[in-house]
């Protein structure tokens, strides 16, 4: 009897649902020989980009910075830092719980760069596989903006490549 109470008990309250945090690595890059067209030619007068791009009035603690020792694409933005071919404009990373595509909370990104201005989101969620979906625009002054949306399955521990003619973008992300 005290087996059929527990065996209740337990189904009442559900599964239990494993937290999954993952540590999240980008590196985003401009090409500098490409012929792109931007998405969005620029207009008469070029934006005027601010200094620093803007602070929100309370951090998000969703997204918990990773220290410099934990990056593990460092070989890679070195490689790109010596090519003649690309520039890398911004390496971090962070690391998030990653849940279900509903209930996943895509990373804002607004990040200033010596170029122009990352502006986007980056989503990751779990399914039966890991998911990134990503939507940025790489504004570029005198030029316009040059945009990358995609979405693909991917597996964790490996390094993965998103790009369009103007900038591409190196992800990893390890389990924590």
């Amino acid at each position: 009897m005290i087996r059929v109470l527990t065996l209740l008990t337990a189904a009442a309250a559900g599964p239990a649902v494993a937290q999954s945090y993952y540590d999240v690595e980008i590196i985003v890059f401009e090409q500098l020989n490409a012929n792109a067209v931007p998405n969005t030619p620029t207009a008469a007068a070029a934006p005027v980009l601010p200094a620093e791009p803007p602070v929100a009035a309370t951090p998000d603690t969703r997204f918990e910075p990773l220290p410099p020792d934990k990056l593990q694409l460092r070989p890679e933005y070195q490689s790109l830092r010596t090519s003649k071919s690309y520039r890398p404009l911004l390496h971090l990373g962070w690391r998030q719980q990653v849940l279900g595509p509903r209930n996943s909370v895509a990373r804002p990104m607004l990040e200033q760069t010596g170029s122009g201005l990352i502006n986007g989101d980056l989503k990751i969620y779990m399914e039966t596989f890991l998911h990134i979906d990503l939507d940025l625009t790489f504004e570029v002054p005198g030029e316009g903006s040059y945009r990358l949306r995609d979405s693909r399955r991917v597996r964790s521990r490996e390094t993965h490549y998103f790009d369009n003619p103007r900038f591409g973008i190196l992800i990893r992300l390890t389990p924590s």
